[in-house]
């Protein structure tokens, strides 16, 4: 498990219990890439190390990453860095990827190294490269809980994503393809291909999830539960069985909290003081977070979800 993370996390909420978090970064619009990284399980976070005043801009992060990956992919590759500081990939004179660097600036401007953040993100751009056709099956697809703003970029593009509402006009399930060190969206021929009825993606997505997952750790902070577990997956729980599995002494409604794609919080909703703080938390690390969700918190009652 990722202890660094742990730790940080637990500082993050240290700090927010004595209102010491400020100035945080200003939520961005959605321009992840339809393939994402999977973090590494011995990826340092330490955001508490982090001093804005020493940080690179965006303008040299951008060259930096465009340098580091023009090493690594060798021939056959060409990349050109935009104004907007997005990377457009070509290969034999035609674009075939556009890396959008927004996520993994605002995670550089989290945890403060630029050479790790850099190799994280190249590594899964790299892979989705380099697998034009990649070996994959049924058994690969995941669910995610993505933002509404998330899914209204990819149909701007044009992508044929497979995504299904979760809840209202708010919050959808994006479904991908899970590779070692990434995920790509999966695309209708992907399901077509693979002989997938969309009757059964969901509950085959929670399957395959739910055997990947590795155990989760629970820690407790004045009343606010955190899942510790997999960092990337944990917000997927809410479309599983896992509220209904766990034993934990609540007498009111679940109240969760889903600020990024890797944060799983809840608390008693007859617990005020932890519900305040839990309001807090999720509120501010949905505005400075790279891979954010929702900044609202959801009640989780009779077996189903709605806004708190």
């Amino acid at each position: 498990m990722k202890k660094a993370y742990v730790i940080a996390f637990l500082l993050i909420l240290t700090l927010l219990l004595s209102g010491c978090i400020q100035g945080l970064l200003k939520p961005l619009d959605v321009t992840n890439d339809l393939s994402s990284t999977r973090s590494t399980s011995d990826e340092s976070d330490d955001s508490s190390a982090t001093d804005s005043d020493m940080l690179a801009d965006f303008s040299t992060f951008a060259r930096t990453y465009l340098a580091a990956i023009e090493a690594k992919a060798g021939a056959g590759f060409i990349f050109e860095l935009t104004d907007n500081y997005e990377i457009n990939v070509f290969q034999d004179k035609e674009q075939i990827m556009t890396i959008f660097l927004e996520n993994a600036y605002r995670e550089y401007m989290q945890k403060g190294d630029m050479d790790a953040i850099i190799e994280q993100h190249i590594v899964a751009s790299l892979e989705t490269l380099t697998q034009s056709t990649p070996d994959y099956d049924e058994n690969s697809i995941m669910p995610t809980i993505r933002s509404a703003d998330y899914v209204q970029y990819i149909v701007e593009l044009g992508a044929n994503v497979v995504y299904e509402p979760f809840l209202g006009e708010e919050l959808y399930i994006v479904y991908v393809v899970d590779f070692q060190n990434s995920t790509k969206a999966l695309n209708e021929s992907d399901l077509m291909e693979l002989g997938v009825e969309r009757d059964n993606l969901r509950n085959l997505s929670i399957s395959n999830l739910r055997r990947i997952l590795p155990e989760f750790e629970l820690i407790e902070i004045e009343g606010v539960y955190i899942i510790i577990m997999d960092d990337y997956y944990e917000s997927s729980l809410l479309i599983t069985d896992f509220l209904d599995e766990i034993d934990i002494p609540i007498t009111g409604d679940i109240v969760v909290g889903i600020p990024a794609r890797n944060i799983f919080a809840f608390a008693d909703s007859k617990d005020q003081s932890a519900i305040d703080l839990l309001t807090e938390f999720t509120l501010d690390y949905y505005e400075q977070s790279g891979y954010s969700i929702t900044g609202r918190l959801l009640k989780y009652s009779g077996g189903s979800f709605d806004w708190y």
